[in-house]
């Protein structure tokens, strides 16, 4: 049984169905220390919160909130959760910063900065090395 569970917020627009197949997918298992998206599939659980690509806005898309939350109480959860932006976890209720231990359904759970090149986050190089060290340590033992 896969010890963790990678929650996003819907397909890519230009993607199949798959939960981070794209370059959020690639973000994930390059920090993680890992060699493929396939990889990344093999040892951890990945669920979208949507079915589809909900839309644009802007630059980013357009993630309805509401109905989101409706599909959170639907979506099993198992593991250790790992929320990946603070829209899914806003969906869930989750106020903690990123990387910030809580509990979830009686389970633990760390919000993790959005994968995506849209996210600013991710040009500052500290904070680059602040996700791979919380993502390494946490999947260290688990490839």
């Amino acid at each position: 049984m896969r010890r963790f569970t990678i929650v996003g917020q819907a397909p890519g627009r230009s993607r199949n169905r798959s939960p981070f197949d794209g370059a959020s997918g690639r973000r994930l298992w390059r920090l993680a220390g890992l060699g493929s998206y396939d990889e990344l599939a093999s040892h951890f659980r990945l669920v979208n919160v949507l079915r589809k690509f909900p839309g644009k806005l802007g630059k980013g898309d357009a993630f309805p909130r509401r109905s989101a939350g409706r599909a959170c109480r639907r979506l099993r959860l198992r593991g250790t959760i790992l929320l990946a932006g603070r829209n899914v976890a806003s969906a869930f209720g989750v106020r903690s910063g990123y990387f910030e231990w809580t509990t979830l359904r009686g389970k633990p759970c760390a919000v993790l900065p959005h994968p995506s090149g849209i996210s600013h986050w991710w040009n500052d190089p500290r904070n680059r090395r602040r996700a791979r060290t919380f993502m390494r340590k946490l999947f260290a033992g688990v490839t």
